[in-house]
């Protein structure tokens, strides 16, 4: 039997000499410049992030056991806009597991509050079981613009806080 310790989007993931996980910059909202013009479908911002997801072992395992794990975040209209599926081996020989999932770019959506979704199961199981929930605000920053659509200077970058 596993339990899910953390499970925490962050702007970068560093694993340590000592194999320690350290997270900078964990993900409460991401701010997007935008202008007055329509989002495409499917718009993403370059924007480098990773989801850490960390496993204890609670029992002594009779036998080695696979898990499956999947990542979803799913936007305000309830639309998964990025997913991602680890699977690993869950034994005696280690008391913790970390699965990571790295991310180029953030989903540009409508603003609102974005979900990110783990669940989990045995490979030899069919029926996912959902162990986390974490909540991202998207914001979009309204860029000015002058009539002729160029962009008026103060441009604010993506960025994370």
């Amino acid at each position: 039997m596993i339990r899910l310790v953390v499970f925490v989007p962050c702007e970068r993931l560093i694993i340590g000499q000592d194999n320690l996980s350290s997270l900078i910059n964990v993900l409460e909202h991401v701010q997007v410049p935008v202008d007055n013009r329509d989002i495409p479908e499917n718009a993403g911002v370059p924007f480098n992030w990773t989801v850490l997801a960390l496993w204890h072992r609670e029992i002594e395992m009779g036998e080695p056991v696979l898990y499956d794990v999947k990542f979803e975040l799913v936007s305000p209209n309830g639309k998964a806009t990025i997913s991602g599926n680890v699977n690993f081996v869950v034994s005696n020989e280690h008391l913790n597991f970390r699965n990571t999932f790295i991310f180029p770019v953030f989903p540009l959506t409508e603003p609102g509050i974005h979900k990110a979704l783990l669940s989990y199961k045995r490979s030899d199981e069919e029926v996912w079981e959902q162990v986390g929930e974490y909540p991202i605000q998207l914001i979009h920053n309204l860029i000015k613009t002058d009539e002729n659509e160029n962009k008026v200077e103060n441009e604010q970058p993506i960025k994370s806080v």
